[in-house]
């Protein structure tokens, strides 16, 4: 028995000695997939910026088709301008295309641009938000009865 156990200790050390310093095996090439991606209301030659994971991916004109996608759960937002659509949990499979489609509208969605409007003061003025632009506007709404 100790005989054997020597037997190990020696090949083991064997090993050890020889594969030192040798590079790594190359890890299998990664699977991938394509993402194709559609916004429903954005206009002709809006500018998409696409964000895979928290990382931009880049801007692009819709429909978006992103290759060389790894194959697995990602989360995906797309933004037009400093407007945000909610992200959306997207599966990725390898060698097939999947289809996403983002709605775009001007919604109570963080980093939107609010809606423009324009409303009078009680003393019959005209505010509109386009006037506004570039300053810090605070809306209170209220029921007068």
């Amino acid at each position: 028995m100790i005989k054997t156990g020597k037997t190990l200790i020696s090949i083991a050390l064997l090993f050890i000695l020889t594969q030192c310093g040798k590079l790594p095996l190359p890890l299998p090439p990664a699977e991938m997939g394509v993402v194709r991606i559609t916004v429903e209301g954005a206009a002709p030659g809006d500018s998409i910026r696409v964000v895979l994971d928290d990382q931009n991916g880049g801007t692009f004109k819709s429909p978006v088709i992103l290759t060389q996608v790894v194959a697995g759960i990602h989360k995906l937002s797309v933004f037009i301008g400093n407007a945000a659509t909610p992200p959306q949990t997207v599966e990725i499979r390898r060698g097939e295309t999947t289809p996403v489609t983002f709605k775009f509208t001007a919604g109570p969605y963080v980093g939107n641009q609010a809606p423009l409007f324009a409303v009078k003061t009680i003393k019959g003025d005209s505010i509109s938000l386009s006037k506004q632009k570039g300053k810090v506007v605070l809306l209170i709404f209220f029921e007068h009865t």
